[in-house]
């Protein structure tokens, strides 16, 4: 969560007529933070009403509530946060922001887990479910202001193009085990090799490809790494005790671990 100091520095850079793109790359901020804060300027702020500000009903159930139920929703922001990192994407509208996250629609299983997920997740507002372009590509959807907030990193284009980096509250409450299978779920990939089960994560940002890589790290999954032109285009998870590892986490596109189904 932002600081009064980072957005007075913000409205002193905007003074120094610095634009929103350099404003956004001196100070770490993202760029539709940035622009919001320039164009709806917010005066006599304390730091305690300018977290309050910033505060949502869905960041609150992930940063505060009762411990099991806090737990829950943790685990549910992290898988999500880790599809969108994969097959997400953000679309702004004038009143509000829409994340649509993309699947093979031929893996039933896992489509019902991402739609009870999300349902979970933003249990205020409407998911909704279709098809983009033929039938083989299902998408979700869900309209909500308080995106920003939960996706900082989020902005128009390509990620690859872009900065992907998680802000200090995203690392201090991340579950990695849900932020792994919802990488694995979108971009990722398990498949048998001479009778031999294997991973594979393929994502052309390298951001998040360290991101996948510092939580397998975490975990004590090794890894070896794939390139392409000169960039990490692959990281493949080969040998058995760390394949069995991230299998016992994660599961797979067919055998999805429930993570809301406990009590």
């Amino acid at each position: 969560m932002r600081t009064q100091e980072e957005y007075q520095k913000v409205l002193l850079l905007k003074k120094e007529n610095k634009n929103n793109c350099e404003i956004s790359r001196i100070t770490g901020i993202p760029r539709c933070t940035v622009r919001d804060w320039v164009n709806k300027p917010q005066k006599n702020l304390s730091d305690n009403d300018f977290l309050e500000n910033k505060r949502n009903k869905y960041k609150n159930c992930i940063m505060f509530g009762e411990k099991k139920q806090k737990e829950k929703f943790i685990k549910a922001y992290s898988y999500i946060l880790g599809l969108y990192l994969g097959d997400g994407y953000i679309d702004f509208y004038p009143r509000s922001l829409r994340l649509r996250i993309f699947l093979d629609s031929k893996y039933v299983k896992l489509n019902d887990f991402v739609e009870k997920v999300l349902r979970f997740l933003f249990f205020k507002n409407k998911i909704y479910k279709g098809f983009h372009g033929n039938k083989n590509c299902i998408y979700f959807s869900v309209y909500a202001k308080e995106l920003e907030s939960l996706f900082p990193h989020l902005g128009k284009g390509k990620k690859y193009n872009r900065e992907i980096v998680f802000e200090d509250w995203q690392k201090n409450i991340l579950s990695g085990a849900e932020l792994l299978m919802g990488l694995i779920h979108s971009d990722g990939c398990c498949y048998f090799s001479d009778g031999l089960m294997n991973f594979n994560f393929t994502n052309m940002s390298q951001d998040i490809h360290k991101i996948f890589q510092k939580y397998c790290t975490l975990y004590g999954i090794k890894f070896t790494i794939s390139h392409k032109n000169g960039i990490v285009f692959r990281t493949n998870i080969n040998k058995r005790e760390d394949v069995r590892k991230l299998y016992n986490m994660v599961g797979n596109k067919n055998e999805i671990n429930d993570f809301l189904n406990t009590d």
